[in-house]
């Protein structure tokens, strides 16, 4: 494993975890986050192994020789850029601004690893597989897009999958893209909109559990201790190198039923379901049906899911009490 790690986005839901993971390791990790979305208490700052720098990697400066990004990637043996705008509804409602932050901050931290030639690791998304299907998605299928404004998010992440794959095919730098399908779990924020959270936070806030549509739309969901696991692994895997890789959960279950297990393991209020267009205005293009084909990821690591969905919704729970606690409500 390199010793110098670089983590982009590393104080939030996902980074926060694979940091732990990379100390547990004895590795060094550095991270970068603005705290948009992140929490410095998702880092252990007394540990001395880690060091943390409050930085935008998306502003202009960040992407030329010499910015403070550009040292950083330089003193680094290998980066994970897992910064990202968070969230469907964000996609749908700040389109302009959702793409433009995916491509500022993907550059910036491209042009750094181009330039000194440091093996990178990039956070794409199941987004970048439209409306899906009846089937699970390999990474060879391709996707449609319009101009609605969902597909905004799915096209940037596309479009930065494509310079990540230029930068091994075409100059030798190691680079990797994962395709995130519905990471859950621990330390995932409720604000954020994502539908585990969502639905735990209606629990403990005694309101009712939101299904957006009839709920019979389905997904996979993955505990995000998983998805570290598979994070290391990819980047450990010369066979993965210059490809795009679907990380996600084996099980998949329509929103009603995983509404009714959030109900299940810790009671709670009614479930009821809104429109689409209540919930998100005109013109939301919902998806029915997105679950992944991980054959790619276990015959070239050997990784499988070791947590369940239930689990990782206990942890959701459980981190968002501790938080209130900690804000005193």
């Amino acid at each position: 494993m390199p010793k110098r790690v670089l983590v982009i986005g590393g104080a939030g839901f996902i980074g926060s975890h694979l940091t732990e993971a990379l100390l547990a390791r004895r590795a060094l990790p550095t991270v970068i986050d603005n705290l948009s979305s992140g929490r410095l208490e998702n880092l252990d700052l007394a540990d001395p192994r880690l060091a943390f720098v409050n930085l935008d990697v998306g502003e202009s400066h960040q992407g030329i020789a010499g910015s403070a990004l550009d040292r950083l990637i330089a003193e680094a043996d290998f980066v994970y850029h897992l910064a990202s705008p968070i969230g469907v509804a964000r996609a749908h409602r700040e389109p302009f601004d959702t793409t433009r932050r995916i491509l500022e901050d993907g550059l910036n931290v491209i042009a750094g690893c181009l330039r000194h030639r440091r093996p990178v690791l990039y956070a794409s998304s199941s987004e970048i597989y439209g409306v899906g299907g009846d089937h699970a998605l390999g990474e060879d299928e391709t996707a449609g897009f319009g101009l609605q404004p969902r597909w905004g998010y799915g096209a940037a992440k596309m479009a930065m999958e494509h310079l990540v794959a230029g930068l091994w095919r075409e100059h030798g730098v190691p680079a990797w893209s994962v395709r995130f399908f519905n990471v859950v779990g621990p330390r995932q924020n409720p604000e954020s909109g994502l539908v585990v959270a969502a639905f735990c936070k209606a629990v403990l806030d005694g309101k009712d559990i939101v299904v957006h549509g009839d709920g019979n739309d389905r997904r996979t969901f993955m505990h995000v201790l998983d998805s570290v696991s598979a994070l290391v692994a990819i980047a450990g895997s010369r066979d993965l190198r210059g490809k795009s890789i679907n990380v996600g959960g084996l099980e998949n279950i329509s929103v009603r039923e995983l509404a009714e297990l959030v109900v299940k393991l810790r009671g709670g209020g009614r479930i009821v379901c809104k429109s689409y267009e209540e919930v998100y205005g005109i013109g939301f293009v919902p998806v029915k049906d997105r679950r992944p084909k991980l054959d790619l990821l276990q015959s070239a690591t050997g990784w499988e899911p070791r947590h369940t969905l239930e689990e990782a919704i206990a942890g959701c729970f459980a981190t968002m009490e501790r938080w209130r606690l900690e804000q005193g409500r």
